[in-house]
């Protein structure tokens, strides 16, 4: 039996966008699957996985007569898109997103979109990109963030549930603000931390590479993310960024001002709370 988002219609088929069709195609085979895409190779590349009933570069072929629309693309080009489809959405037709921010995304797609928006951010993704990345299992037991306003209606929020659970997402929910003041810490700083390391190391040593180990590999991995894809990301966010960052700027000042006064103590007590904190991730 096809579930409430069937047709659903992926904008977007990239990793994200791609893993959400190959998720519904192993753990809902009656949900049919409709790609738009803007580049012919990316499309011509779904068709050859051969997952979806309807793959098109033409927006209203896609939606036309879809339950749902997922927003799959970077989080800049969504109201575009949202304004886009709506002269095609049926009367029911749900829409939620995929993005990692969500307080610009849900502003302006309710402002277009009303009720039957509801904003979402899946907690899983990879340092790789495009629909060769894709995979059906990303999200398997993946945290997914949805944040209905009081604008949001019941029909669409249940909607938006069956969607993400279906493809395997633990869901929680909370408001837009909320999502970005963390994430803001949990992913945006974390990348533009290691972007920042990353290129500190490369200006500073010539023959880097010969001389970097695991810690190296391990604290730099996300820096390999699209740059075009994460100056969206980190300028969406910019508020919560920035205050983030100047929390890490005040830790970083205090290990220096300890080193320069040789205070082990507080050197001890800073990398012993890191270590504690990071602790309690491994245990989840």
């Amino acid at each position: 039996m096809a579930e409430s988002f069937s047709p659903i219609a992926i904008l977007g088929p990239g990793l994200i966008g791609g893993s959400l069709a190959l998720a519904l195609r192993q753990r809902s085979p009656a949900t049919e699957i409709r790609v738009w895409g803007r580049g012919e190779a990316a499309l011509e590349a779904v068709r050859a996985l051969g997952f979806a009933a309807i793959v098109d570069a033409d927006l209203a072929a896609v939606v036309t007569g879809a339950q749902c629309v997922a927003l799959c693309t970077p989080v800049e080009t969504m109201p575009e898109l949202a304004a886009r489809i709506t002269p095609h959405l049926s009367a029911h037709a749900v829409v939620t997103d995929a993005g990692s921010v969500k307080g610009s995304v849900v502003a302006d797609c309710e402002s277009i979109l009303g009720e039957r928006f509801v904003g979402a951010h899946p907690i899983a993704g990879s340092d790789r990109n495009g629909i060769a990345a894709a995979a059906a299992d990303l999200y398997d037991g993946a945290t997914c963030v949805l944040t209905p306003t009081s604008r949001t209606s019941a029909a669409a929020l249940e909607t938006a549930r069956a969607l993400w659970q279906t493809v395997g997402c633990h869901l929680l929910e909370m408001s837009p603000e909320s999502h970005d003041a963390a994430l803001a810490r949990t992913s945006h700083l974390p990348h533009a931390v290691a972007s920042a390391l990353a290129a500190t190391v490369a200006r500073a040593i010539p023959d880097w590479p010969q001389l970097a180990g695991g810690g190296y590999r391990d604290s730099t991995r996300i820096a390999l993310g699209h740059p075009d894809l994460w100056t969206g990301i980190l300028l969406a966010n910019r508020g919560e960024i920035s205050t983030s960052i100047a929390e890490l700027t005040e830790i970083l000042q205090n290990i220096r001002a300890a080193l320069e006064s040789g205070d082990a103590n507080t050197i001890r007590a800073l990398l012993a709370e890191g270590c504690s904190a990071r602790q309690k991730f491994d245990v989840l």
